[in-house]
């Protein structure tokens, strides 16, 4: 059989520079990015992720990235300021997705959050979980603006950690999420299938609850675990009882309906 020929590609960008003077702001790029997805065999799924804007930015514009399970995706605004859901993107391929440009780049206020949800069909006869090929699948909202928040940009808050909120599809209580957490693989050792799929099955109205549950978790109770986490899940969970104590509160407390 012969060798398949050799394809070169070549990609350039021009860069053109502007005396520092003459900068008004330092532009940034979002890339919001959910892992918690799971689309299981010959089914549905919907994965929602909220991330809160601390600062006032304006958007250029947008665009939307999933694999080929992606059947829908839609961006609104919400929280303060915001009039209902304001849609701001939505797309039904996930295939050379449309970007929007905004003729005047779409203003978010301080206090405000953009939330936006992937809604995927699995064909095949195995469940797909997030990742980088395209047998996996991935959930992210793209798009320059400005002024520049690096920590935003990651949805994270002012000490670098985790600010998302995530929202699940299931019935498990908040309370019935965290023994899940308590008993599921590190994330590290199974790129967060089981942890990830803890969430996915909990109840929309948990949904501020476990976030702020798995924040602490995801921080090693904001660092105060670090130590105890490298020793093992045992002396792990012993520790974060302690440092995740008002998020462990505040989850045995909500309710889902």
């Amino acid at each position: 059989m012969p060798r398949p020929s050799l394809l070169e590609v070549d990609s350039r960008i021009n860069l053109y520079a502007i005396p520092k003077e003459e900068v008004v702001a330092e532009a940034g790029v979002l890339y919001f990015d959910n892992p918690i997805i799971r689309v299981p065999a010959h089914g549905k799924s919907t994965s929602r992720m909220r991330c809160p804007v601390s600062k006032d930015i304006s958007i250029v514009s947008l665009q939307s990235h999933m694999h080929a399970r992606g059947v829908r995706f839609a961006a609104h605004l919400a929280g303060e300021g915001a009039a209902g859901p304001a849609e701001i993107y939505a797309t039904d391929t996930w295939k050379e997705p449309p970007v929007v440009h905004f003729d005047t780049p779409l203003a978010i206020k301080a206090g405000q959050a953009i939330e936006y949800r992937c809604d995927y069909q699995n064909a095949a006869d195995h469940d797909v979980i997030h990742g980088l090929t395209e047998a996996d699948e991935m959930c992210q909202l793209i798009g320059p603006y400005y002024p520049r928040d690096m920590r935003l940009e990651a949805c994270q808050d002012e000490h670098g950690g985790p600010a998302a909120t995530w929202t699940g599809s299931g019935s498990a209580t908040c309370g019935q999420t965290l023994a899940c957490l308590m008993t599921a693989a590190p994330i590290e050792e199974d790129g967060g299938r089981t942890a990830w799929g803890c969430v996915l099955d909990s109840c929309p109205a948990a949904a501020e609850a476990v976030s702020e549950l798995m924040h602490c978790r995801l921080t090693e109770g904001r660092g105060e675990c670090s130590d105890e986490c490298a020793q093992g899940a045992v002396a792990c969970e012993s520790c974060l009882s302690g440092a995740c104590e008002e998020a462990v509160d505040a989850c045995l407390s909500s309710e889902c309906n």
